[in-house]
């Protein structure tokens, strides 16, 4: 029996990452506090900002995405960054549309005088 050890788990051939997020290896998990800090701040920055406020510092906020080496966060975050961004996209198009509609409508009420 090896002292210290809190429970005896079967190791041989198990899955890494079962293996290194265990509480004997990583206390804290797979990622470290620093980065779970930097990963929770670009989520809220993507969920709460403004979205003219994401416009202005996107490159900088896909700098921070780009750099996160596990593909799923990463990949999720640059899904939620242009969601963001298509969505004012549209709200632009959509308005753009709009004015177009009425300025013709007033050109034709115009006319009609």
């Amino acid at each position: 029996m090896v002292g210290g050890l809190e429970e005896h788990r079967q190791t041989f051939a198990a899955n890494i990452h079962t293996l290194l997020s265990d509480a004997f290896f990583l206390p804290d998990g797979l990622l470290g506090e620093f980065a779970k800090q930097k990963i929770n701040g670009l989520v809220q920055e993507l969920y709460q900002d403004d979205i003219a406020d994401i416009q202005e510092k996107e490159h900088s906020i896909r700098k921070h995405i780009e750099i996160i080496g596990e593909p799923v966060i990463r990949n999720k975050l640059i899904s939620v960054l242009e969601d963001r961004l298509r969505v004012q996209n549209v709200s632009i198009q959509q308005m753009e549309s709009r004015i177009s509609e009425l300025e013709a409508q007033i050109r034709a009420l115009k006319g009609k005088d």
